[in-house]
């Protein structure tokens, strides 16, 4: 799931650490470029012509909607990074579902590496550090 050896863990960016693919690598940073200017937070059809942007290629970069929901998002989801939730949206007066950064408790100390614990600790950093939140 990772792309990462623990041994890299600490040199590498989030990018780098979630996704082995460069046209993967481009959309995910693009990705979070984009949702910061949104202040951590998009709706479903923000999210949508994002993906039609990003398959066009209008954002520099190109990857498939497919490819974009199935993998770059799907990966950030699945690892608690970003969450779809209910979100009040004041342009239109209601509650839409909204995708949202989801900041990652990290302790002060690392765990001892090599373990799990300890890569966990480190996407977690680099997550809120890339994020805005920690650095």
């Amino acid at each position: 799931m990772l792309a990462v050896s623990l041994e890299d863990a600490s040199k590498k960016d989030i990018v780098e650490m979630l996704f082995a693919r460069r046209d993967s690598r481009d959309a995910a940073r693009t990705f979070l470029r984009w949702l910061r200017e949104g202040g951590g937070r998009r709706t479903g059809q923000e999210m949508s012509r994002f993906a039609d942007e990003l398959q066009s290629g209008r954002l520099g970069c190109r990857l498939s909607r497919v490819n974009f929901y199935g993998t770059v998002l799907r990966r950030f989801v699945e690892l608690g990074l970003v969450a779809k939730d209910l979100s009040y949206d004041g342009e239109r007066r209601r509650a839409v579902k909204a995708y949202r950064v989801v900041l990652q408790p990290v302790g002060r100390h690392r765990p001892l590496a090599p373990s799990l614990m300890y890569l966990a600790h480190v996407v977690s950093e680099r997550w809120n550090e890339e994020i805005g939140a920690g650095g």
